[in-house]
């Protein structure tokens, strides 16, 4: 019907809703994506409109049919909710349908089905109210009671409607009609044959226009039926679409005036008697499972409407029955879908969201949940996540989110506080949310608790930290080459013994700082422990910056990388060259004192005080006459010495030991 009920803008523009940013699903797993694909396809090609809203009743997604029978694109309807979309709406009688009455509103506020509801709405494009069917069906998220999302469907009833206010105008018209003539028929014969003739021609046009009316029904693949109540149960007409709906012929049904009653499956019947006892709107459709001729079961959708004797009882059915097993089977296999995606995410051991672009939170999985120690949804449902994030990273934050809504992912490790006070560190990946349209309508993310791994990474940096300090001021040498035998690492205690800046060590071979024939030395170590052989103390010699031999210890072991190859060495020296001069310091006295006292005939000693044990020059063994296999202890050295002497001297020997002093005597053997 062209526009002409009333229009409530006093500017004669349509207002212009506020447009919000909805959340969706989130984005399935390859298995849900598969399914979600067969779906997608009757979703975007099924002729019913179809249309889901949030918990709050705005509009998140809306198929092509949808579009079309609105007169509104998906981008003009996006976040809205059913007063911003249908700004005019009617009611069945033709009165302004009010805010909160509409069937979605309906459904999430009561939790329950909302079926059946015939509306008007202005299509924009056309300029023109569309009449349709509404379905709102809540869908809730597990153990919960209010729902999060709806699910609207709709068929365009407006043709239907128009022929049937034909019919019912050519109907009144023909009473009015037939009334007036009847009514002038105690006029003149002239008048009379004027009555008659009018009579006839407005029996040819309700000839014309109950022909019309067989034509359509005839044509439509709606089952078109009139069932008579009283004085007598029949089916006065019954459109053959009946034969492909039910596999029953219109002759069929005419011959068996129960056949309507017995082709409802018996689960259904209830609801016959639900309206029988006015429990339900008979006007309203009716969902009821019919068993074909065949035996098979179907889905219908029928709607009645009462036709009354002058008494106001009802003596007669008007209806209009639909197969709807396709569209039963697509929303099964939604629920199923969703069912199924909706476990993989509540399953998911990482937490999975939907924010929209100003940070609110649209959806969470209960791993999410634990993570922000929330119990319910309810407890972060539309609140925005910034609040949680803690200052420092919440800049970062939002950034990322408008980034997702700029068609951009990204990955962000911050540091939160949940809403019980425990900080927690997350690692979230971003990614843009877009729609059937590639609208981008929410930010999709995945986190992951990161506390632990941040945890170990502090202890692992506070331990290279002090790895590092000590290695740095170590006055050992601590080195690692490469297989080649070039150096990768010096601490700097290397530039104190040799003398060479680190920096222009490293590159260059070992063999770089010895003289050739301790590199060819060297080298057979190198390749012992390139086989693995770890080396402990190894005296070596290197060629300090100003020319001089300095004398070192190495201790190393292999480097191996993952696979166990061997591709370097390590380990630490330290500098003996002061203590290799004292070493030949003191083999040169020993020599020269040897020689003194070989030249001056005199005997030498060393007693070790721990043991009590001494050992003797061959001089001394002369004079006391012993030989190399005799016992060498305190107690055989007092045994030597004279009896007279002894106590004397063993006397004299516990006074050096006990005072340090000097051992000056002389006494016999």
């Amino acid at each position: 019907m062209k526009k002409d009920l009333p229009h409530k803008t006093t500017d004669g523009k349509k207002p212009s809703p506020k447009r919000t940013h909805p959340g969706t699903d989130p984005q399935a797993t390859p298995a849900a994506n598969l399914l979600d694909a067969h779906y997608r396809i009757l979703f975007d090609t099924m002729s019913q409109g179809v249309i889901f809203r949030d918990g709050e009743g705005r509009i998140l997604s809306a198929n092509p049919a949808a579009e079309r029978i609105l007169g509104r694109t998906l981008k003009d309807m996006l976040g809205k909710t059913s007063s911003e979309v249908h700004t005019e709406a009617l009611t069945d009688d033709g009165t302004p349908l009010p805010a909160g009455a509409f069937p979605a509103d309906v459904a999430l506020r009561t939790g329950q089905p909302s079926t059946g509801f015939v509306m008007a709405t202005l299509n924009p494009r056309e300029n023109e109210y569309r009449w349709i069917s509404v379905n709102a069906m809540p869908i809730f998220h597990p153990g919960e009671s209010k729902p999060f999302l709806v699910y609207i469907l709709f068929d365009d009833i407006t043709e239907r409607r128009r022929i049937d206010q034909e019919l019912r105008n050519a109907h009144d018209h023909l009473e009015q009609e037939v009334q007036e003539r009847t009514r002038e028929l105690a006029g003149t014969n002239e008048e009379l044959s004027a009555q008659i003739a009018v009579r006839k021609r407005v029996e040819g046009a309700l000839r014309e226009s109950e022909e019309k009316f067989r034509r359509l029904a005839e044509n439509a693949a709606d089952l078109i039926y009139v069932y008579r109540l009283f004085p007598e149960r029949k089916f006065e007409y019954v459109s053959p679409s009946a034969t492909d709906i039910t596999g029953y012929t219109p002759l069929e049904h005419y011959a068996n005036p129960d056949l309507g009653f017995q082709l409802i499956h018996a689960d259904d019947r209830g609801k016959l008697a639900d309206i029988a006892a006015g429990k339900m709107d008979p006007r309203r459709p009716l969902v009821l499972r019919w068993i074909r001729k065949d035996g098979r079961v179907i889905w219908t959708e029928q709607r009645n409407i009462p036709i009354m004797d002058a008494s106001g009882r009802v003596v007669a059915l008007q209806g209009i029955a639909r197969d709807i097993t396709d569209r039963v089977k697509i929303e099964e296999k939604l629920r199923e879908s969703e069912k199924f995606l909706q476990t993989v995410i509540d399953t998911e051991p990482e937490c999975v969201k939907m924010l929209a672009k100003d940070g609110t939170l649209l959806m969470m999985n209960r791993a999410g949940l634990e993570m922000l120690q929330a119990e319910s949804f309810g407890e972060v449902q539309g609140k925005s996540v910034y609040d949680l994030v803690v200052p420092h990273y919440r800049r970062q934050f939002a950034a990322l989110t408008e980034s997702a809504f700029a068609g951009k992912s990204g990955t962000l490790a911050f540091e939160a506080v949940g809403l019980k006070g425990r900080p927690i560190w997350l690692e979230t990946h971003a990614v843009p949310l877009r729609d059937d349209k590639d609208t981008i309508i929410a930010a999709l993310g995945i986190t992951r608790d990161i506390t632990e791994r941040k945890r170990s990474e502090e202890s692992l940096r506070r331990s290279e930290a002090l790895y590092h300090d000590l290695v740095e001021t170590s006055q050992d040498l601590i080195w690692q080459c490469d297989a080649e035998g070039r150096y990768t690492y010096l601490n700097p205690a290397w530039e104190a013994v040799l003398g060479y800046p680190v920096e222009e060590m490293l590159g260059k071979r070992f063999a770089d700082f010895q003289s050739p024939e301790q590199m060819q030395r060297d080298s057979i170590e190198f390749a012992r422990l390139l086989q693995g052989i770890s080396v402990e103390g190894y005296e070596t010699v290197h060629i300090g910056r100003n020319g001089r031999k300095v004398h070192l210890v190495f201790n190393a072991k292999s480097i191996r990388d993952s696979e166990g190859a061997i591709t370097g060495t390590r380990g630490t020296a330290y500098d003996i060259t002061d203590r290799k001069k004292i070493e030949n310091a003191i083999k040169e006295r020993e020599y020269w004192l040897r020689e003194s006292q070989r030249v001056a005939h005199l005997g030498s000693y060393v007693l070790d005080i721990r043991s009590g044990t001494w050992t003797s020059s061959d001089i001394l063994d002369g004079i006391f006459g012993i030989g190399k296999e005799d016992e060498r202890s305190v107690n055989s050295w007092r045994d030597l010495v004279h009896p007279e002497d002894r106590k004397r001297m063993m006397q004299h020997f516990a006074e050096v030991v006990a005072e340090k002093k000097r051992f000056d005597a002389d006494y016999r053997i």
